[in-house]
Formats: C-alpha cells, sequence, structure tokens
C-alpha cells in the first residue's frame, strides 16, 4: 500500500520557525565539536553487504517539511489518485531516477534482480552528483509544493545511500554531503520560503551525516568557522546534541520503568 509523504508535510510547519531565527542569526551555541564526544549517540548500525530494504516511507525531520500542506489529499487508493501522487507525478516526468528509487521504496521485499538495481541506484555516482547541484542551490525564488516533494525524495535517497555502509561509493557520497551542507548558496534574491527550505535541507542532512559520521560532521563546525555558514553550522550542531541528549534521557528513563540496568 502506497504511504504518501503528504502527512509529513503538514508536521514540518512549525518547525522552520526554528530555521528561520537560525538564518537570521543564530544564537552562539557551547561549543559542539567536543559534545560530540561528550554524549552516547544511539550505536551505528552494523555494515551491511547488501543495501538495506527500501523504506516505504521514512519520516523526514518536521524542518524539512513542505512550507504549505496539500488541499483535497483524500482520494481512494490506486495510481496517482491523491494529491501527493498527482505532485510525484509531475516529477516523475522530468525526474526518471527519482522515480525508479520510489518504485523501490513501494516494493519491500525485493528480488535479487531488483535488489541488485536499487544497490546500483544507491551507488550511481552520476545520481550523487546531481542531487548535489540540485540540493546546493535553489532555481526557483519560491518554494512551491513540487519542489519541496522533489526535495524530500532527494534527501529520503541520501539518506537511503548513507545507510548502506557497504556502498561502494560511499566516500564520494560522504564528501558530496559534506558540500552541500557548507555551500554558501544563499542569494540575496530568494525569498524567506526558499532560504529557510535551503537551511531546512542542510540541517536534515546534518542530522543524517552526524548519525552516520558523528567525527566528520563535528569537523564540518570546524570547517564552517569564519565562513557565512558559521552560525548556522553550529545551531544544525547544536540543536542535533540537545536532541541526542533528549533521546539519552527518554532512553535511560524508559530502562528505569522496567527495572533495566542502562
Amino acid at each position: 500500500m502506497k504511504r504518501p509523504l503528504y502527512p509529513f508535510v503538514i508536521a514540518g510547519l512549525a518547525g522552520l520557525v526554528l530555521i528561520a531565527s537560525a538564518l537570521d542569526g543564530a544564537e552562539d551555541a557551547a561549543p559542539v565539536t567536543a559534545a560530540f564526544a561528550q554524549v552516547s549517540p544511539a550505536p551505528t548500525p552494523l555494515a551491511r553487504d547488501t543495501a538495506p530494504e527500501p523504506t516505504p516511507a521514512p519520516r523526514p525531520s518536521p524542518l524539512s517539511a513542505a512550507p504549505a500542506a496539500a488541499p483535497g489529499d483524500d482520494g481512494e487508493p490506486g495510481e496517482f489518485t491523491t494529491t501527493t501522487d498527482r505532485v510525484k507525478a509531475e516529477i516523475f516526468k522530468t525526474e526518471p531516477e527519482l522515480a525508479r528509487f520510489d518504485s523501490f521504496r513501494e516494493h519491500v521485499l525485493l528480488d535479487s534482480n531488483g535488489r541488485e538495481d536499487y544497490e546500483a541506484l544507491l551507488a550511481d555516482t552520476r545520481m550523487h552528483e546531481q542531487l548535489r547541484r540540485a540540493l546546493s542551490a535553489s532555481t526557483e525564488v519560491e518554494e512551491t509544493l513540487e519542489s519541496s516533494f522533489k526535495r524530500l525524495m532527494q534527501i529520503d535517497y541520501l539518506r537511503e545511500a548513507l545507510a548502506w555502509r557497504q556502498n561502494p561509493a560511499r566516500a564520494q557520497l560522504v564528501s558530496t554531503v559534506e558540500r552541500i551542507i557548507l555551500e554558501d548558496s544563499f542569494t540575496a534574491e530568494l525569498s524567506p520560503g526558499a532560504r529557510r527550505s535551503m537551511a531546512a535541507t542542510r540541517m536534515e542532512l546534518f542530522e543524517i551525516f552526524a548519525a552516520q559520521e558523528p567525527e566528520r560532521a563535528g569537523a564540518l563546525v570546524e570547517a564552517a568557522k569564519g565562513t557565512p555558514l558559521e552560525k548556522l553550522v553550529r545551531h544544525f550542531a547544536a540543536r542535533n546534541q540537545r536532541r541526542l541528549v533528549k533521546e539519552r534521557e527518554l532512553s535511560v528513563h524508559a530502562q528505569a520503568r522496567r527495572g533495566v540496568t542502562p
């Protein structure tokens, strides 16, 4: 059964406010490079010989959701019947690789041929470079529903490609994500909505990157020093650190309620 991205679009509205404050000048956070070592994040997934099973509808960060809700998403299940399906259909007309990725996500259990195709897609360096260009800058002055959905799917692809730790193109992929996060492409002609969207993309990627490559994520904070993105990247790291602390506290409390010693 299809699980459209639309329900998560609504959930992200409140989170974009945080991005706006960060762009205007996020307040100086406590040093965050050392903080990566102070909190024990969730264990890094073990290396896989094959790509992880495609996730039908991975939950995006609220901050990367679209800025507006799609009305009328109440159609019966079927091909291109809901607003989400119709928006995706328009995207797939010009983005065949995203269409393939979406198809894999709708077929969780793949046969051997399907898995080979899926792994080849996740390791496609041309796709990595295409997404770097797409996510590093905005070609639209105003964010649209279609561009928001496309951005969500592009981030989902990078999430899956990074999660596959045996990806033969992983070294280049890691470098690609670093370049997207540190790219200063906030031009003056962009609307506040488009600027928030670009910042939200970087925040989402930073959280994904920190979960997979915590040391290199910490190094990004140092790399951003002295650049126009210094405060923004520090904001990403500080927010991610608070999230890790909160998750750790909740885990300890849950174990205490079950009588388990952490």
